[in-house]
């Protein structure tokens, strides 16, 4: 089943360390939103320019509760220190099928901060 990904931007400081959850839910047959099961899948996340000819980081990713869709989504310091100031990414998720989907992607405005 093909899926049309969530857009989520963000912006992150250069040179800083970054993390932010996120709770994978799917639609059920009545139209409420529950949890989806993790168990089995494999998530990745790369941050590349907009032409993608540049790949800048590979994501780290900690399944924080896999049963209830719950990962982080992890870049450090010294992977954001050379960020441009705009790139693009997305988060692919891989079922134990083999299965891969797009279930985000978007835009990362990247600032630079004033104390080091």
């Amino acid at each position: 089943m093909a899926i049309s990904p969530a857009l989520r931007n963000f912006t992150l400081q250069r040179g800083m360390d970054w993390s932010e959850q996120y709770i994978f839910k799917s639609t059920q047959a009545d139209g409420s939103e529950v949890a989806m099961d993790l168990t089995g899948f494999t998530v990745a996340s790369e941050a590349w320019d907009k032409d993608r000819d540049c790949k800048y980081a590979t994501f780290g990713v900690v399944y924080d509760d896999k049963q209830n869709g719950k990962i982080t989504l992890v870049l450090t310091d010294s992977q954001t220190e050379n960020f441009p100031d705009e790139l693009y990414y997305d988060v692919l998720l891989t079922n134990s099928n083999g299965l891969k989907e797009h279930y985000i992607e978007g835009r990362i405005t990247v600032s630079q901060g004033y104390t080091r």
